[in-house]
């Protein structure tokens, strides 16, 4: 429906939302409306029956499901297998496949695919997960962000606990591998550098901090209206850009409701090599990584949708010397 409105009518029509313009996007949206539902309800129908009855077929078979699993782990075991054969063992950020088909027991955390913790509450849990007794012994970690998204800002409020209580034990080229330490931090260090209102798509500059790293949380709030139009309509993404002091810079694709509980801003770490230089503290790559500004900004349509200003508190942060 979004993606109509805008060919219909032009992107980002929603910023001068008034008169005529608005008369004829409700019409219109109105008018597409009941075309929409059946569309989709006709989709979600034939997909349910047809999974169904591939799901019957495989049960009449003889040992048809059977056989299909012992294949399936298998060929995950010949792609991959974790250097470790005991202890219990999780995941980031999904992939669950490779421990399930593991030898070591599997303990994941409550939310067990980072990108499913996209409220505060979840991104909550699983960080108390990290410093809980039934926290795993081992730690695997693929940095594979989904849509575009900034990468740590999934489970963003988790790194800084893994971090504290975890230790690098190796990197493959494909995965990391961190090992529980023997003292659990019951709560992570940082230190409130400052809390500012900034006006949404400004350029923001990031306080030097030497060796500490950056750790932002955002609130950004949907206007009155813009609650009320996402019963039509998807609001617009946000997105982040960040500028870094060695002149590059790159544009994410942030979650509001996860940028709440704070993510790992600073220094950029953009793949799972470079979290390994993180995790080991590589100076090289922490100073070719600081980030010297920051804008977030909607793709359109902000003044209807989001609030034209954020609430950004920025925090120090540097994982606890490792005996």
């Amino acid at each position: 429906m979004r993606a109509e409105v805008k060919q219909q009518f032009g992107v980002g029509v929603t910023a001068n939302w008034g008169g005529n313009r608005r008369r004829a996007i409700i019409r219109f949206v109105a008018q597409k409306a009941p075309e929409t539902f059946a569309r989709v309800t006709y989709k979600s129908t034939v997909s349910t029956y047809t999974d169904a009855w591939e799901g019957l077929r495989l049960r009449l078979s003889n040992h048809g499901l059977q056989r299909r699993f012992e294949t399936a782990i298998s060929n995950i075991q010949k792609e991959y297998s974790p250097p470790v054969s005991e202890g219990t063992i999780d995941i980031y950020t999904y992939e669950q496949s490779i421990p399930l088909a593991s030898s070591l027991k599997w303990s994941p955390r409550p939310v067990f695919q980072s990108y499913s913790a996209d409220l505060p509450r979840l991104a909550e849990i699983n960080e108390r997960h990290l410093r809980d007794a039934t926290a795993p012994d081992w730690i695997l970690i693929d940095l594979l962000a989904v849509d575009q998204r900034f990468p740590l800002l999934e489970d963003g409020l988790s790194w800084p606990s893994l971090f504290d209580n975890y230790a690098f034990r190796s990197f493959d080229g494909q995965f990391i591998l961190m090992q529980r330490n023997d003292v659990i931090h019951g709560k992570t260090d940082m230190e409130l550098i400052s809390q500012s209102t900034q006006p949404m798509g400004a350029t923001v500059r990031m306080p030097e901090r030497g060796e500490q790293s950056l750790f932002a949380e955002v609130d950004v709030e949907p206007t009155l209206p813009g609650r009320l139009l996402t019963v039509l309509l998807n609001p617009p993404e946000l997105y982040l850009t960040v500028k870094l002091k060695n002149g590059g810079s790159s544009t994410y694709r942030v979650v509001a409701q996860m940028m709440k509980t704070g993510f790992i801003l600073s220094p950029l770490v953009r793949n799972t090599g470079e979290l390994a230089a993180f995790a080991t503290a590589d100076r090289e790559f922490e100073d070719g990584a600081k980030v010297e500004s920051i804008s977030i900004a909607p793709s359109y349509g902000g003044s209807i949708f989001w609030a034209n200003t954020y609430t950004l508190r920025l925090k120090a942060y540097r994982p606890p010397a490792k005996d």
